[in-house]
């Protein structure tokens, strides 16, 4: 088979998974039209140098990957029984290896715009290695716009991303099953690149830190000016959820698209104060608190928000029909209803 016959197999492929070990084969042609990569591999092969190794050796010739536009890192559990501590516990030399290891990423696919990390499960990984974890991940950060993190499983604690280097970020995504500090980086992460985000989604497995994304930590107040999507979805049962008030804040003057898979979080109309003339999309679960709270602050009155064309509503009562008796006739709903769906 020619070499064009093999890239027009793979034309329509646009992903491809490798394994750190087969990085030596990364110059055939049948990867170079791929835009989505993964990557598995074990942490220690990054801090020891392994991995730049074998990248190093693969780059000699050709770019493997000149289309890529997203890599994912999949750290995977590492098997060997014999890992020396002392190898990798020198922050210098395993922050030099991280260093060339990511400029070799960056050769490796040039175009990159979007990183992901999922992270292994702390609890089999060295405590030495937490350090260069969170270097590690600062660092592929530094080459995109778009990041995510944690992909719903059980995430490392980050104990500090290197936030001033880590800018000019358009997409920020957060995805964790379990109580960890990482929310909290994220959090901070968020608020560092506010003047520049136009995607920002939290998905966590306790509850939201909402109120810490609309003010600084001396209480002054967060915009994002740009922010087009907001999507904050928690399944934490805690009965003692936050729902601050932030009177006068506009922290999301030109939001379109809004997810609250949650509680409403504030005890006003934060989320919705600014955005009328933006808004398009709207879901959200009702509870009667987040009804009153929409309904005292007159979010939806008819024609106040003449973009608004889709409402997804879930909720277990009848309160939504509290919010139909205020709410525009122009607007369609969908109404879910336990695993019923019926729409207005």
């Amino acid at each position: 088979m020619s070499v064009g016959s093999l890239e027009k197999q793979y034309l329509g492929l646009g992903h491809t998974n490798i394994d750190y070990r087969t990085l030596n084969y990364l110059g055939y042609s049948t990867h170079r039209l791929a835009k989505d990569i993964t990557i598995f591999l074990e942490e220690r092969v990054v801090y020891s140098g392994e991995a730049l190794e074998a990248l190093s050796r693969s780059l000699c010739e050709v770019c493997p990957f000149p289309l890529a536009r997203k890599i994912l890192f999949v750290f995977v559990k590492d098997e060997r029984a014999d890992i020396d501590m002392d190898a990798w516990s020198d922050p210098l030399l395993a922050g030099a290896n991280i260093d060339a290891f990511v400029g070799r990423i960056k050769q490796m696919a040039p175009s990159v715009s979007e990183i992901g990390v999922q992270p292994v499960d702390r609890d089999s990984t060295p405590s030495v290695f937490n350090q260069h974890f969170s270097n590690l991940v600062s660092q592929l950060y530094r080459l995109a716009s778009r990041v995510e993190y944690g992909y719903g499983l059980d995430t490392a604690d980050l104990m500090r991303l290197q936030q001033d280097r880590i800018c000019s970020l358009t997409h920020v995504t957060y995805v964790s099953t379990s109580r960890t500090d990482s929310a909290h980086q994220f959090v901070q992460l968020a608020r560092k690149n506010a003047l520049t985000l136009q995607s920002l989604s939290f998905e966590c497995g306790h509850d939201l830190f909402v109120s810490d994304l609309v003010q600084h930590a001396d209480g002054s107040p967060v915009a994002y000016p740009r922010l087009l999507t907001l999507k904050l979805l928690s399944w934490s049962d805690s009965d003692e959820l936050r729902r601050p008030v932030f009177r006068g804040a506009v922290p999301f003057p030109v939001l379109r698209r809004l997810y609250i898979d949650t509680d409403y979080p504030f005890g006003d109309n934060t989320l919705f104060r600014g955005n009328a003339a933006t808004l398009e999309v709207l879901h959200m679960r009702l509870d009667h608190l987040s009804v009153s709270i929409l309904r005292e602050y007159k979010v939806f009155v008819s024609g106040s928000h003449p973009k608004l064309q889709v409402v997804n509503i879930s909720f277990t009562t009848n309160f939504v029909l509290e919010l139909l008796a205020s709410t525009s006739e122009a607007v369609d709903f969908i109404f879910s209803i336990g695993s019923g769906v019926a729409v207005r």
